[in-house]
């Protein structure tokens, strides 16, 4: 997906002065072992194989300013917001 097309980035630009987080990949739902609450479980690169190269993007007023691997996203926030069981 590119940054004319992303839904994450039309929210950042109509909200000025928040956070917003995106994902550009394919993502794959599932549910939480323990709290059996849906989450996500992986953004792929690719559609035809699972890869877990897919990223979170972060948008403040309409422009990107930070893009990580999901997985360090996902790390990140299982450290900042424990037992949260994640997106």
């Amino acid at each position: 997906m590119n940054d004319e097309t992303s839904l994450a980035r039309k929210i950042s630009q109509k909200h000025p002065n928040t956070l917003v987080v995106g994902f550009d990949g394919y993502v794959t739902y599932g549910r939480d072992r323990i709290s059996r609450k849906g989450t996500i479980t992986t953004i792929d690169n690719s559609i035809d194989y699972r890869d877990a190269l897919g990223m979170a993007v972060f948008y403040k007023n309409g422009i990107e300013i930070n893009r990580m691997f999901y997985n360090q996203f996902k790390l990140l926030q299982e450290k900042t917001y424990p037992g949260s069981g994640g997106l």
